[in-house]
């Protein structure tokens, strides 16, 4: 669960660049040896890029693309599995779907490549002929087999998995009766005896908060452990941290430490893999506004390196933690539509969920959802994006006063759009409700206003929902909040002939849904189109 807070900015932007200038010298001093450069290649795309698996031999780049057009389903397939070759120069090339034999329809993830490259654990095979959690697949065969972990079950829509082949071990992100709080990194060991994988053991409070912890990817040698988590007093949302096995078991692990502030972000930084020289580390982060979830990449330190070979040689010792991050640039810039955070309130409630990173081990294909038992109160109104206000034909003209606005900051709210004109401001909802809540009010008193100076004009309103239930059910909840809406301009004294409607249900998410923050709140949405 993590909060973001955000203000309304009520100072000119004069003031916010000098606010930054006198900060200047500090930003300077504490990141002065920091670098960042582009990674070399083209791993990101305008779909989501997630969960980076960097092969034993540092050649091959795996990652998950969700939602991407050359997906084996098209870009309403949520995830499949691709590949990366790094060439020569240092460059990644292109990454290529890994084609039928591995991914189908549904959700595909794969949590671990061999040393060899010649096996691949995937999770979410049940549909295969797998009865277990996890299936391995070898290079030559399609059919994969078994990886049975004996007394496994999980309270928890959500879980991660890891595996060490060396060691034989599986670590895995789960809920259970001994958990923490939320998800808890448990550990389950490979039994020859029985050809099966021990019952799930907790890896311990020192790495278990009382809040997520989860996307474990434990080094080859088995002694360096990087996850995520929402507890640990992180910076942000999830941070990355790192810890070092201290014994010959799974329960014995030094304090875990912060990857620091220039991997982690105030959003949400998740899933590592680390090459085998331990010069870079791969790991992917969403920070809302960005438009996607994206693969970066980070150069170890010296002292970082040192710290994860002396762990493999399981000598301790401690050293501060600094490193350059490297942004993969774009291959086009994508700017969302409303690209906002939520404001803190104490006077509603919705219920959020920890990070869905893996909600693909549903075999329903509808991304998991569960409702906690301590809903957690913010306010979902969203803080728009300041722009400068576009006069078209008298439209909204003064909005900007209205809105409360300093001089040098006012608000776009129309911009081009293939159905004419959109008013950059939506109206939210709350989860499976199409209950229009008090707040979005003075919008709609603004907007209805207008349509009375402007009577040449009509507006349409198009009804969204999150990726959540059935294709009929999201239809009728998006017409009824569209529905609601058009109800309410009536109201107030809009013709209701110069009102349309459109019903898109979740087939035009403008965010991720799988997750709640900067996710699936954003889908559940009315816009509106002038013409």
């Amino acid at each position: 669960m993590f909060f973001i807070q955000t203000f309304k900015i009520h100072f000119s932007l004069r003031t916010f660049i000098s606010v930054i200038i006198l900060f200047l010298p500090f930003l300077a001093t504490a990141q002065e040896k920091v670098t960042t450069e582009g990674v070399p290649g083209a791993i990101n795309s305008t779909s989501q890029d997630v969960r980076p698996i960097i092969s034993d031999d540092g050649k091959k780049l795996y990652l998950n693309r969700r939602f991407h057009p050359e997906n084996i389903k098209g870009n309403k397939d949520f995830q499949d599995v691709w590949v990366s070759q790094l060439d020569s120069r240092g460059i990644w090339s292109k990454p290529k779907n890994l084609g039928t034999d591995y991914n189908d329809k549904r959700p595909n993830d794969l949590v671990r490549a061999s040393k060899n490259d010649d096996s691949l654990i995937f999770v979410n095979t049940k549909y295969r002929g797998v009865n277990s959690e996890l299936a391995l697949f070898t290079k030559g065969s399609t059919n994969p087999k078994n990886f049975p972990i004996d007394g496994f079950y999980n309270n928890n829509p959500y879980v991660d998995y890891d595996y060490n082949f060396k060691h034989q071990v599986i670590l895995m992100a789960v809920e259970r009766k001994d958990s923490e709080g939320d998800q808890d990194l448990y550990y389950s060991v490979y039994q020859e005896s029985s050809k099966r994988f021990s019952t799930p053991m907790n890896i311990g409070k020192v790495i278990n908060s009382d809040k997520a912890d989860f996307a474990p990817f434990l080094t080859n040698d088995g002694n360096t452990l990087f996850f995520a988590s929402y507890g640990h007093g992180g910076r942000g949302a999830a941070d990355l941290y790192m810890s070092h096995r201290t014994g010959d078991g799974w329960d014995k692990w030094t304090e875990p430490q912060n990857l620091g502030n220039v991997i982690n972000t105030k959003f949400e930084e998740t899933f590592v893999s680390i090459d085998p020289s331990f010069d870079y580390l791969y790991y992917d982060s969403y920070p809302p506004g960005a438009g996607n979830r994206n693969i970066w990449r980070a150069t170890l330190s010296t002292e970082i390196k040192d710290q994860i070979i002396a762990a493999r040689d399981r000598t301790k010792q401690k050293v501060k933690i600094e490193q350059e991050v490297i942004r993969e640039p774009q291959p086009e810039k994508v700017i969302a539509e409303n690209t906002t955070a939520n404001e803190v309130d104490t006077n509603e409630k919705i219920v959020t969920d920890s990070l869905q990173e893996t909600a693909f081990i549903n075999e329903n294909e509808a991304v998991a959802y569960d409702p906690k038992p301590d809903p957690v109160t913010i306010d979902q109104e969203m803080d728009y994006a300041k722009e400068q206000e576009r006069n078209n034909q008298g439209f909204l003209s003064q909005l900007g006063a209205k809105l409360g606005l300093g001089e040098e900051e006012e608000i776009e709210l129309i911009e081009a759009g293939t159905k004419g004109k959109k008013i950059n401001r939506n109206i939210y909802f709350r989860f499976n409700s199409d209950k229009l809540q008090g707040k979005f009010s003075v919008l709609l008193d603004m907007i209805s206003e207008e349509l009375e100076k402007n009577p040449q004009v009509k507006i349409l309103l198009e009804g969204h929902t999150d990726a959540i239930g059935g294709e009929d059910i999201n239809i009728d909840l998006s017409c009824n909040r569209a529905d609601n809406i058009k109800e309410a301009l009536i109201a107030r004294g809009v013709n209701q002939y110069r009102i349309e409607i459109s019903c898109e249900g979740k087939e035009r998410p403008i965010a991720t849904n799988d997750d709640e923050f900067e996710g699936r709140e954003l889908n559940r949405r009315v816009e509106f189109y002038l013409f």
